[in-house]
């Protein structure tokens, strides 16, 4: 008898943290096992419970990352795996990371160019001020010698990694991106 309990409180306890994984995934949040810990404080120790649940077909949808400060979770049916991989830099608050890794992801992904006040909206929101500083460390750190700008004929400010595409074509396209799409209209 006391077996079947135990596997009760089991489910029990994986359905509230697949549930909480679920529900901030929706939120656009990622869930790192120490926020989980805590929300869940009444499920024992969580350490090992995703080797538990990615056992059950009823909880193939949660997924593992790992970021610098541990490990976090999300559902693949609620986000994306680079939007995870965004959100842990967020939660981190690894923004200069985050804004080199997305220039690069789209620059070698779709290939375009980013405008830098795609960065100051919402999911990142990094005040102006903030942008204005990585965009200085960005342009004089050796660690990015690939990500470079370009300003279009409205002082727009764009950038992109060097190694997927030329000065010419970021330009085009960062133009196109800021005027050329709307005057054809």
């Amino acid at each position: 008898m006391s077996e079947v309990k135990a596997d009760e409180t089991e489910r029990l306890i994986r359905d509230k943290i697949v549930s909480l994984i679920r529900d901030n995934s929706a939120k656009g949040v990622v869930s790192s096992l120490k926020k989980l810990q805590t929300s869940a404080s009444d499920c024992g120790d969580l350490s090992g419970f995703y080797g538990k649940i990615s056992q059950h077909t009823d909880c193939s949808d949660i997924k593992e990352i790992s970021g610098g400060d541990g490990l976090y979770y999300y559902s693949s049916g609620r986000m994306s795996d680079s939007y995870a991989k965004l959100a842990v830099m967020l939660e981190e608050k690894d923004l200069l990371n985050l804004i080199v890794s997305t220039i690069r992801d789209e620059s070698r992904i779709y290939p375009r160019t980013t405008a830098a006040e795609v960065f100051i909206e919402a999911p990142y929101s990094i005040p102006q001020e903030d942008m204005n500083e990585f965009l200085k460390i960005i342009e004089t750190d050796e660690r990015f010698p690939d990500i470079d700008s370009c300003r279009t004929s409205i002082d727009s400010v764009y950038l992109y990694s060097t190694d997927y595409i030329p000065k010419a074509q970021a330009e085009y396209l960062s133009e196109w991106d800021a005027v050329g799409q709307y005057e054809s209209q």
